[in-house]
C-alpha cells in the first residue's frame, strides 16, 4: 500500500447478546477461530500493518488471543503492528467517543469496525473508494433489498447520489415521511430507499478526530448521531463572512405526508464561532459517501443463530480468512 491506514478494532463489541459475555471475543468462533483474529486476518493479508485494539480495562485476554495467533501464524502477522487501548478507564463506552479516545495514538486515515463484524469485501477495495472520493468519511452498507428478510427494522431513509454514492439523507421514518424541498433542487437525482443497513465499518480522514473531539454537544454514537450529522451536511450549506458573525441559516420549505420520526439532529448553530470557522477553513465541505455492498457479506454477529448462519457459509466465499 502506497498511504498507510490504521485498522481501529472496538474489541469491547466482540460477544452474543445475550446469550454469552458481550465482552468476550472469545466466545465468537468464525470457521474455528476467534472473530477478532479473523479480522486481523483479513487486514493483515491485504498489507494493513498497523492496528490499534480498543478494549475495557484489566482485559488480558484479548492480548492472549492476539499474542497466540501472532505465535501460530508467524507468516500472516511478521509486518504486524498492534497498539492495544484502555478506553473504559476514561469511561469511554460509545463508538464516537472511542474514536476520540485514540486521538494522538494514530497519524494516518483510519479503519473503525466494531469487534462482531465479520465481512468478505476486498478492504483495499473499500481504501480505493475513500481516496478517490476525497471524503471526510466512508460509510459501509449492506444493501438488503434482494434477501427474504429484511432486517432493516429501525426504518432508516437513505438517500443517496446514484452516479457517486454521495450520502445525502438519512434519517428514521414511517410509513410515511417528508423530504426537505433543497434537498430534491440540489440533488434533483437522489436515490431514496429503506433497503439500505449500516454495517459498523468506517474510513474515516485522520482530522476528522479533531474535529470530533471539538463538536458540541459532542457526538456518542457513530452510527446514530456522527453519521446522520455529516450527512445532513451535504445539503445544509454554512457560509462564513468573518469569525464573529453567527450562522444564517434559510428557512426550509418540506413537503409533508405524515410524520417522521427522525435520527436526532445536531444544530450546527451548536458550534461555537471559533471551532465553525477553524473546520470550514480546512474543508470547504463535509464530504460524506456510502460504499454500498450488494452481492457481499458483511454482517453484525449479534445472536448465536447469526453465528451459526455465518459459520455454514462456505470457506471460499471469503477473503484472508485463517
Amino acid at each position: 500500500m502506497s498511504e498507510k491506514f490504521t485498522v481501529v478494532i472496538a474489541a469491547t463489541r466482540c460477544g452474543l447478546s445475550p446469550d454469552a459475555d458481550i465482552d468476550d471475543p472469545s466466545t465468537v468462533i468464525i470457521k474455528d477461530h476467534p472473530l477478532l483474529c479473523q479480522q486481523i486476518s483479513i487486514f493483515a493479508k491485504a498489507g494493513f500493518s498497523e492496528f490499534v485494539i480498543l478494549h475495557k480495562e484489566g482485559d488480558h485476554k484479548i492480548q492472549e488471543l492476539i499474542s497466540n495467533f501472532q505465535n501460530t501464524n508467524p507468516e500472516i502477522m511478521k509486518r504486524v503492528s498492534i497498539k492495544y487501548v484502555d478506553i473504559h478507564k476514561n469511561h469511554v463506552m460509545h463508538t464516537a467517543n472511542m474514536i476520540c479516545a485514540i486521538d494522538g495514538i494514530i497519524k494516518n486515515d483510519f479503519i473503525f469496525l466494531e469487534g462482531n463484524v465479520i465481512f468478505n469485501f476486498s478492504p483495499l477495495r473499500l481504501v480505493e473508494f475513500f481516496r478517490k472520493s476525497g471524503a471526510s468519511c466512508v460509510t459501509v452498507i449492506k444493501d438488503r433489498e434482494n434477501e427474504k428478510l429484511n432486517s432493516n427494522t429501525l426504518g432508516l431513509l437513505i438517500g443517496y447520489e446514484a452516479s457517486s454514492s454521495r450520502g445525502i439523507l438519512m434519517q428514521t421514518v414511517g410509513d410515511e415521511y417528508q423530504i426537505e424541498t433543497n434537498i430534491l433542487l440540489e440533488f434533483p437525482q437522489i436515490t431514496l430507499t429503506k433497503s439500505l443497513e449500516l454495517s459498523s465499518v468506517y474510513v474515516f480522514s485522520h482530522r476528522m478526530i479533531q474535529f470530533m473531539k471539538s463538536h458540541e454537544p459532542p457526538f456518542r454514537s457513530i452510527s446514530t448521531d456522527l453519521i446522520p450529522w455529516i450527512t445532513q451536511q451535504q445539503y445544509k450549506h454554512i457560509s462564513f463572512k468573518s469569525q464573529s458573525e453567527e450562522i444564517s441559516n434559510s428557512n426550509q420549505d418540506h413537503i409533508d405526508s405524515g410524520e417522521i420520526d427522525a435520527y436526532p439532529k445536531v444544530d450546527s448553530s451548536s458550534l461555537d464561532d471559533q471551532h465553525q470557522f477553524s473546520w470550514q477553513t480546512k474543508s470547504s465541505e463535509i464530504k460524506s459517501f456510502l460504499f454500498i455492498l450488494r452481492n457481499e457479506i458483511c454482517e453484525r454477529i449479534t445472536s448465536s443463530a447469526m453465528l451459526q448462519q455465518i459459520n455454514k457459509v462456505n470457506d471460499n466465499q471469503f477473503n484472508g480468512l485463517i
